[in-house]
């Protein structure tokens, strides 16, 4: 049993915690971690950043590649990673940057080995 500290009040609540692995595509990365399960329906959903259109409005993004062409208008988040597992999966390469408030993409491990591809991160 644990106590969830939230905004508007506190509650006692049986968590469910995991110890999962991560895979890239190639099976060449992997990333031990430990989840907490969320008994919600929907957890976060994202509204669509259309990336082949956001690709083509930012000069500093063109020379991304992406490979999700996802057409639904929210897109649900699984899986939210804290800054300890960020750092893990960071590499040396410098972010891909434009103005501020501007999308910034940057390669991972995961992508590193799997596709040689950047992704947006917003």
């Amino acid at each position: 049993m644990e106590r969830i500290e939230m905004m508007l009040g506190a509650t006692n609540k049986l968590i469910s915690v995991y110890n999962i692995n991560i895979d890239d595509i190639e099976g060449k990365f992997n990333l031990q971690t430990e989840v907490t399960k969320v008994d919600r329906s929907e957890f976060l959903n994202l509204n669509n950043p259309n990336y082949h259109e956001m690709i083509s409005r930012f000069s500093h993004s063109k020379v991304l590649k992406m490979n999700d062409d996802d057409k639904k208008e929210l897109l649900p988040i699984h899986l939210i990673l804290g800054m300890s597992n960020y750092a893990k999966i960071k590499t040396e390469t410098m972010p891909k940057m434009g103005r501020p408030r501007k999308p910034v993409a940057e390669l991972t491990k995961f992508e590193q080995f799997s596709h040689q591809e950047k992704k947006l991160i917003l």
